[in-house]
This record gives C-alpha cells, sequence and structure tokens, in this order.
C-alpha cells in the first residue's frame, strides 16, 4: 500500500528507570512492562508491541533479557552525598592531613631507630659509590666490619675463617642472618628464564627452558640452567653456646609448595643425573633435601638487581648489647671474577620491617608541607576573603538577568542607545 495508507504505529515510551513512586510500577518492573504491552497496542504485523503484548499470528513476544532492571543501582540514580569545597573544609583537611603524616613520620622514625644492622665484609670491597650502603635495610648502619676471607676465582679451592665482632647495641629477636653479594646480576633473562619447571616440580629430568648446563657425558644436570649452578655456597656457623643459629622457615610458603624432588631421588645422583651436591657441596643437607632445600630456594628466587641480600638465617634469641658473637664462614663462593663482594649481615626488623629513614624523612616533610599550605590558605582567607558560590546566587542572577531582559523588551530604545545586542 502506498506511504500514506500505511497504519501509524504508537510512539513508544523508553524513559529508563520511570517509576511510580510507591507503587514499583516502573516501566521495566513486571507489572509495568504488562501495563506497556496493553498500552501500545499491535503491531502491523500482528505481534505484540510491548512485552507484555496479547499473541499474535507468531504466538507470544517473549520478554527481552537485556532490558535493565529499575532499580537505582542499575539506573544510576543512588542517593550521593557531596560536600562543597569550601575554604575553610580545605584547611582544616589540610591541617588534618599535615598533623597525621607527622604523627606517622614519628612512628617511622623511632621504628627505625630500633632497628640495627651489623655488616661485616669479608670478601672484595663493599663501596658506597654503588648505593648499597645508602639504599638497602643495613642503611645507615654502624660502619661495615672488614675482614680478609677473600677466595681465588675458578675452582680455587675454599677457605675457612673465623669472624669475631662486639654488638654495639640490643638486638632483638628474630635476629636475622644474611649474606649480601653486590655486582651479581641475576636479573640477566638467560639467567633468570634458564631452568626446567618439570624437575623443579619433580615430574620429570626434561630440561625444558635450559640453555646452560643441561647434559653433560650421558647424565642430566638436575637441577639444569645457570641459576641452579651458581648457587651461593657460603656457610655460617655460629660458635656461641648460647645462641643457634637456625635455617628453616626462611623460603617463602608458594617455594616450598612448588619445589619437589623427582621420583628416585637421591638414588639418581651420580648415576643418571648431576645433583646440586656435586657443584656446591659446603651448602648444609644439599644431597638429602634436593630441590627442597631452602638456601637453594631462597637463591632461585630471582633478584631485581645487581646488589642484594638474602636471608641465610635466624637467631630467635634477644642478644644483649656488648655480646661478643663468633661466626665461621666457609668461603667457597668467587666474586673477584665479576668485581663483587660478599658480607655478613645481622639485622634486626621492627614493626615496618628494616632500618627506613627515608621513608620517616618523607612523611615528614609531606607533613610540614601541608601544614604550611593551610596556613596560607587560612591566611589569604582572612586578608582577601572570597564569597561562596550558591544556587541561591544563581538564582538571584537569573532572577536580575529575566528582570533587564523584560525591561529591553519595555524600552528597547534605550537598549540601542546603551549598545545592548536584542
Amino acid at each position: 500500500p502506498p506511504a500514506s495508507a500505511r497504519p501509524v504505529p504508537e510512539p513508544f515510551d523508553i524513559e529508563v528507570g520511570h517509576r511510580d513512586e510507591g507503587k514499583g510500577e516502573g516501566k521495566h518492573s513486571p507489572e509495568g512492562r504488562k501495563a506497556a504491552g496493553k498500552k501500545q497496542g499491535p503491531t502491523p504485523e500482528g505481534g505484540g508491541l510491548g512485552d507484555g503484548g496479547e499473541a499474535g499470528d507468531h504466538g507470544p513476544v517473549p520478554e527481552k533479557p537485556n532490558r535493565p532492571y529499575s532499580d537505582p543501582f542499575f539506573q544510576q540514580t543512588l542517593p550521593r552525598w557531596q560536600e562543597p569545597l569550601s575554604p575553610r573544609i580545605i584547611v582544616i583537611t589540610l591541617l588534618c592531613t599535615g598533623i597525621g603524616f607527622l604523627i606517622f613520620g614519628a612512628l617511622v622514625l623511632s621504628a627505625s631507630n630500633d632497628s640495627h644492622a651489623v655488616v661485616v665484609v669479608y670478601d672484595g670491597h663493599l663501596s658506597s659509590t654503588n648505593g648499597l650502603y645508602l639504599s638497602t635495610p643495613t642503611a645507615k648502619a654502624e660502619k661495615p666490619i672488614e675482614v680478609n676471607c677473600a677466595i681465588p676465582p675458578y675452582n680455587g679451592g675454599g677457605r675457612i675463617c673465623n669472624v669475631s665482632f662486639t654488638t654495639n647495641h640490643n638486638l632483638k629477636a628474630p635476629v636475622y642472618v644474611n649474606y649480601l653479594l653486590t655486582g651479581f646480576f641475576q636479573n640477566y633473562n638467560r639467567y633468570a628464564t634458564g631452568h626446567s619447571t618439570d624437575q623443579l616440580s619433580g615430574k620429570s629430568l626434561g630440561t625444558g627452558d635450559c640453555n646452560e648446563f643441561k647434559t653433560k657425558r650421558g647424565k642430566t644436570y638436575y637441577p639444569c640452567g645457570l641459576a641452579a649452578r651458581s648457587l651461593f655456597n657460603d656457610s655460617y656457623e655460629l660458635m656461641n653456646d648460647t645462641f643457634v643459629l637456625r635455617s628453616d622457615r626462611i623460603a617463602w610458603k608458594s617455594d616450598k609448595d612448588k619445589y619437589h624432588n623427582v621420583k628416585g631421588y637421591p638414588g639418581i645422583c651420580g648415576t643418571s643425573a648431576i645433583c646440586l651436591n656435586e657443584t656446591a657441596p659446603g651448602i648444609p643437607g644439599i644431597l638429602s633435601e634436593g630441590v627442597r632445600n631452602q638456601h637453594f630456594m631462597v637463591w632461585n628466587r630471582i633478584s631485581a638487581l645487581p646488589d642484594f641480600m638474602k636471608e641465610y638465617g635466624r637467631i630467635d634469641q634477644d642478644i644483649p648489647q656488648g655480646t661478643r658473637l663468633v661466626f665461621r664462614i666457609h668461603a667457597n663462593f668467587p666474586v673477584s671474577s665479576f668485581k663483587g663482594s660478599k658480607s655478613l649481615v645481622l639485622a634486626s626488623n621492627s614493626w615496618i620491617g628494616g632500618r627506613n629513614i627515608f621513608l620517616a624523612v618523607v612523611y615528614l616533610v609531606m607533613g610540614c608541607l601541608s601544614i604550611t599550605t593551610s596556613i596560607l590558605f587560612a591566611m589569604k582567607q582572612c586578608a582577601c576573603p572570597r564569597k561562596m558560590g550558591s544556587v541561591e546566587l544563581l538564582q538571584e542572577y537569573e532572577e536580575k538577568e529575566d528582570e533587564r531582559e523584560q525591561r529591553e523588551q519595555k524600552h528597547p530604545s534605550s537598549a540601542l542607545d546603551n549598545g545592548v545586542d536584542i
């Protein structure tokens, strides 16, 4: 039929979220949909336009599943509270923030002063030029103790040294015993990614992504890769009878759940596999534990920076000031080939972790800046106050504009004389 003869359907009402107060009959509620279906009438094809319309030639029209609910949450009509940012509120907020920063900075500074560290450099030279002495948890610790326990590079043999020192502060338990290594790039991509997940998880002896140290003379390296074959194998003994150096609970729980020995270990060592005890014999329990050794787990967690500190053990007793400690160092890991250094670090932590003076200074500086800014805002508001805008002022301005337009309509000649564009 011609366009003039075609029936014109009634327009849709698509107001989203509309509903009658107190009745719950919105457009998208069940009652509202039924009412809309009855109200809209049939389509030109005979079907119902509404969701609840009567059955047409093709049967009842199903409800649209993607129609949003009329709930205020889905319609984004939830009530909100927004406080206008008046000068008074800004000054109070900055003042409270500054006071909070000062209090927290003072707490962090006090906790940092309760954390102490003793650094013993026994191979190489720990220089402050590489930033390590200012960026690690040993920052601003006592002057490092330097002893000579260096070993030659490349299979030159190990060395045993006794190191003794006296603590100048009270070290609260637990006292962590760490080794500090400088100039060693564990973050090198070939070093970090060269390992076999199947070997570390105990599934098989497959070399996986290992690029180096895969096999040798028909035997498989277990585990393979650069990280496993460059394992830090210096060991420490505490010679004091009153204190005990423990090496358990130093690895992450996720690593303990992930690392497992393959079936047949340690019987495969020396026959079909080259195990860790052949390349790092100085680590306690390395043969019986294999990849389950926690020293191996700690070392195999790659460090992001070339200067890093890893945990070796801990002392669960308080160490009073003036205590003389004696450590026996079994040095096996050479560092002279890459101009690095090795250090033994004793550190006590607080509720913020290690010593962190920088964080305390940052909070104190930000607190001072916030308080200073609030004082400047308050002085400016007292000297040059500014009236805050409001809805009442806007309504008053609109009323004045309406009055001016009415006057101009009544006296157009005066509006032209004044240069007003009408």
